[in-house]
């Protein structure tokens, strides 16, 4: 039996449109407004969910402590949660690639 594990997140799967979209949702709830851009801060959305908190809130030009990026967090899995496959997109060669293993 021949087996291939991929973390589908960033590996085979751009999401990070999706996970930007969560953090300015949770962003618009703290009252920092949109403040990440999906293009230019899509490396941050790889850096993950905490870094996009905390360059969102200094961009705002309202810098939280570590306590408010936590407690925010959990915001941020639930609107990523309930929005997870709107803007994410395959890699260019992706899904040939994997099509390729069978």
């Amino acid at each position: 039996m021949r087996c291939a594990i991929f973390d589908l997140d960033g590996t085979l799967v751009d999401t990070s449109a999706d996970l930007i979209a969560a953090a300015n949702a949770t962003l618009a709830v703290m009252g920092a407004g949109v403040a990440l851009d999906p293009v230019r801060d899509a490396p941050t959305a790889f850096a993950g969910g905490r870094a996009m908190l905390r360059l969102g809130l200094a961009r705002a030009g309202s810098p939280a402590g570590e306590d408010v990026i936590e407690a925010q967090y959990p915001r941020l899995l639930d609107a990523y949660e309930g929005a997870i496959d709107h803007h994410s997109r395959p890699y260019p060669g992706a899904v040939a690639a994997v099509e390729g293993l069978a």
